[in-house]
């Protein structure tokens, strides 16, 4: 994901040794009506809330320094307001009609502005995404690469390069996906980017991981997580314990696998992020399934299921209609499995994934099968 947008190069402030005075001072500020300092403070204040993961403090600073921007009729301001709150708070959160709402409205005021243009295309890009419109993700990841290459801007490259294997992965092209990360991984390394080197050790770790290749997707699980910490990342600590909570119930090690994705879960919650809420309940329900306790995995797969349609998470949802249809099946419950693997084909029909279209109609005739066989 691209750094902060701003106008202005502005150092990193941190407030941690007296956050309740910082966020005192933002908020009176802005009610005293002194809108140019509130808008530096507000904004300053929400990167720091961002980075340690306080998703709430970080849009209630972001939308005070929108209003700020407006009072100042600054609408350079207002459109970086926007762009931060929709970048860095309502995607993570799934609100995405939102942040959608609001990137049209940029692009409507018609800034040919590349260094804006680059983060509007990859936000949108990571919208539809999540909508599962594959085609229209790639096409708006390209026009941000010719940007960011077109300006020199090496780490934005990098990141591109990131979110392009993400859509190959799912589209389920890991040969695609690795040759763009392993791209991107080096020019992560030669710029000395950590955050960058991380990102990049986790999305191939996650390859590994659904090639079965345990071991070494453990190792690159850990290092990622090791420079996550180091940087005090929250969202990078959070994805990696999940994945290593992945890894260790492939190795059926539930008890430490359920450990680390109550862990993520938690972290989650805090942050308010769905999208890593309604993964860590498909693990845990998975967890359950695999030690044969139907009945909390049902229900943690329903809570799961639930998020996933809220958000609209297509990629996401797909698997977790399978588990809950799985788990339908183990209990004998024929009518429900195949309704939920009816919305599954579905799903995968409107994603245009043939991978996935393959696999519902081979459970579909699975639990055709399983039906015949019980009556």
């Amino acid at each position: 994901m691209p750094p902060t947008f701003t106008y202005k190069k502005r150092r990193a402030n941190s407030f941690s040794d007296n956050l309740e005075v910082a966020i005192a001072t933002g908020y009176h500020l802005h009610r005293a009506g002194r809108h140019s300092e509130s808008y530096e403070h507000n904004s300053a204040l929400a990167e720091f809330a961002q980075n340690i993961g306080n998703l709430d403090l970080a849009e209630r600073c972001y939308r005070r320094a929108l209003k700020d921007a407006e009072k100042l009729n600054l609408s350079d301001h207002k459109i970086v307001s926007m762009v931060n709150l929709s970048h860095n708070v309502l995607i993570i959160w799934g609100r995405l009609d939102e942040a959608l709402k609001n990137y049209e409205t940029i692009l409507a005021a018609n800034k040919d502005e590349n260094n804006l243009l680059r983060i509007v295309y990859y936000d949108l890009s990571q919208i539809y995404y999540i909508r599962g419109n594959y085609g229209r993700a790639l096409d708006l990841l390209n026009k941000s690469l010719t940007i960011v290459r077109s300006i020199g801007d090496i780490k934005g490259t990098s990141r591109v390069l990131e979110a392009l294997s993400n859509v190959y992965y799912t589209k389920g092209d890991y040969g695609r996906a690795l040759d763009l990360l392993n791209e991107n991984l080096s020019i992560a390394r030669s710029i000395g980017d950590l955050e960058g080197i991380a990102g990049a050790l986790l999305n191939i770790a996650n390859i590994f991981a659904i090639q079965f290749e345990v071991e070494t997707a453990l190792r690159l699980a850990n290092e990622s997580h090791s420079i996550y910490q180091q940087l005090n990342k929250q969202r990078g600590i959070e994805k990696t314990i999940y994945l290593k909570a992945r890894l260790l119930n492939f190795l059926r090690n539930n008890k430490e696998a359920l450990e680390l994705v109550n862990q993520s879960y938690a972290m989650s919650e805090r942050s308010g992020d769905k999208l890593g809420l309604a993964a860590a309940l498909h693990l845990k329900a998975q967890i359950y399934y695999d030690t044969g306790d139907f009945e909390e995995a049902l229900k943690l797969s329903g809570q799961s299921l639930e998020l996933q349609r809220e958000v609209g998470n297509k990629p996401e949802l797909g698997g977790t209609l399978g588990l809950k249809a799985l788990i339908h099946l183990q209990r004998q419950e024929y009518d429900e499995a195949v309704n939920l693997l009816s919305q599954r084909l579905k799903n995968y029909e409107e994603m245009g994934s043939k991978e996935g279209i393959a696999n519902s109609y081979q459970l579909m005739a699975d639990a055709f099968i399983e039906q015949e066989r019980y009556q």
